[in-house]
C-alpha cells in the first residue's frame, strides 16, 4: 500500500511568521481548505474590452466576480459584476486565450441557460482515479529533516505559507496597521490570498461574452439570457503544483497579524498618535507664527518710523554747529537704542552703525559729558 486517501474535506493550519516590505517581522495562523472528493470549481471569464479598440490579447482576460444585486425594484435574487479581476499569470492567460480563439473559429459558444440556484452537494464523494493517483504516489514529498515521507496534505500548507509571505512583502506595516484604512487594506489582502490559493489548485473556466458584442462592464447586470458561453476549459496542470496534484483549495486565509516584537506595535501606535497630534496642531502653530511674524514687523516699522521721525525734527533744528549736530542725533540714536522695546526691533546693523558713530563723534576715550563740556566751550 503506498498511500492512504482521504476524499473529504481536509483543514490544516500552520503558526507563520512573515515581513513586511519594511522589513518588520509579523506573526499569524495560515489555514487553507482543500479536497481530493469534489469536481474543480467553474469560474466565468471575459475580456477587459474597450469598445472600438484592438483585437483583445491574453493580458486582457478577467475573472469575472459576482455580487447580489441591491434589494428592491424587481432585483430580488438577482447579481451583478462586482469586479473584473486581474488574478490569472502568463501561463494560464495563454491557455485560456488560445481555448477561446479555437471557440471562436469553431463557433463554439453557445447561449447561456440560466441555472438554478443552490450550491449541489456531492455525496458520496467524487473519486478520480487521475487526481487520487497524483496526489497519493505522486504528490508526495521527502522531508530531509526528519527523514519521513511527507503526505499530499502538506503541500497545500507549504505553498499558502508561500503565497501569503510573497503578498505580505508587498505591504508596509504602516498601511498594515493604519488605524484609518486597517478593516479595508486586510479584506483586499485576504481577498487576493484566498484567491490566488484557489487559482493554485484545479480549475475550469468558461469564456462568456454579451449576446451583442459590447464589452463587459463593473456594475453591469448579470443576465444570463443576454450573453454566450463556452464549454468548461480545464486549466493545465503544469507549474502548478496542487493542481498537478489533483487538489482542489475551496478557502484560504490568516488570522490577526501579530509584530512579533511587541514593543514595534507599541512604539507604532504612540507615532501614529503624535503624528495626528503634530497634524492637528500645526495648522494652529502655522496661524500663530504667521501672526507673530505680522506683529514682528510692524513694531519694528513704527520703532523705525518713530525714530527716523525724531532725527527728521533733529536734522530741521536751526542754530546748531555740525558737530552739535550730530551730537544730538547720536543721543537721540542712542536713547532710542537703550529702549527695550526698541531695542528688539531695531537690526543688528542698526546696532552696529550706532556703535561706530559714537567711535567716530566722542573718540575712544571721551563721554558724552565731556562732549557736551567741549561743545559749550566751543559755543562760548
Amino acid at each position: 500500500m503506498r498511500a492512504v486517501i482521504d476524499r473529504r474535506r481536509q483543514i490544516r493550519v500552520r503558526q507563520t511568521s512573515a515581513r513586511t516590505r519594511d522589513g518588520i517581522d509579523v506573526s499569524g495562523v495560515v489555514f487553507a481548505l482543500f479536497t481530493l472528493g469534489e469536481p474543480a470549481e467553474t469560474f466565468f471569464v471575459t475580456y477587459d474590452l474597450v469598445e472600438g479598440g484592438d483585437a483583445p490579447g491574453p493580458q486582457d482576460l478577467r475573472l469575472v466576480e459576482l455580487r447580489d444585486a441591491p434589494g428592491g425594484n424587481g432585483m430580488m435574487g438577482r447579481q451583478v459584476i462586482g469586479r473584473l479581476a486581474d488574478c490569472f499569470d502568463e501561463e494560464d492567460q495563454w491557455a485560456i486565450h488560445r481555448f477561446v480563439q479555437a471557440v471562436h473559429q469553431g463557433n463554439g459558444l453557445q447561449p447561456m441557460q440560466v441555472e438554478r440556484s443552490g450550491r449541489e452537494v456531492w455525496r458520496p464523494f467524487l473519486y478520480d482515479p487521475r487526481r487520487v493517483r497524483a496526489a497519493g504516489v505522486l504528490g508526495r514529498t521527502f522531508n530531509r529533516e526528519t527523514q519521513l515521507w511527507e503526505d499530499w496534505t502538506r503541500a497545500p500548507m507549504d505553498i499558502a505559507v508561500d503565497t501569503f509571505r510573497r503578498l505580505l512583502e508587498q505591504i508596509d506595516f504602516d498601511r498594515l496597521y493604519d488605524i484609518q484604512a486597517r478593516d479595508a487594506l486586510l479584506r483586499e489582502f485576504s481577498d487576493s490570498f484566498r484567491r490566488e490559493m484557489i487559482l493554485q489548485g484545479v480549475l475550469r473556466v468558461r469564456y462568456v461574452e454579451r449576446r451583442d458584442g459590447m464589452p463587459i462592464s463593473v456594475g453591469d447586470n448579470w443576465r444570463p439570457e443576454e450573453l454566450r458561453i463556452s464549454e468548461p476549459f480545464d486549466l493545465p496542470v503544469q507549474h502548478k503544483p496542487l493542481r498537478g496534484r489533483g487538489i482542489r483549495v475551496l478557502h484560504a486565509g490568516f488570522t490577526q497579524l501579530q509584530p512579533t516584537h511587541p514593543d514595534v506595535f507599541r512604539l507604532y501606535r504612540y507615532d501614529f498618535w503624535r503624528s495626528a497630534k503634530r497634524l492637528e496642531v500645526l495648522p494652529q502653530r502655522t496661524d500663530f507664527e504667521r501672526g507673530a511674524l505680522r506683529a514682528l514687523a510692524e513694531a519694528r516699522l513704527q520703532a523705525q518710523r518713530e525714530m527716523a521721525n525724531s532725527l527728521l525734527r533733529i536734522l530741521n533744528s536751526p542754530g546748531l554747529s555740525r558737530l552739535a549736530l550730530g551730537a544730538r542725533l547720536f543721543e537721540a540714536m542712542e536713547m532710542y537704542a537703550n529702549r527695550p522695546d526698541v531695542r528688539q526691533q531695531l537690526p543688528r546693523e542698526t546696532v552696529n552703525l550706532i556703535r561706530e558713530m559714537r567711535r567716530m563723534l566722542l573718540g575712544p576715550g571721551k563721554s558724552r559729558g565731556e562732549e557736551r563740556l567741549e561743545d559749550g566751550e566751543e559755543a562760548s
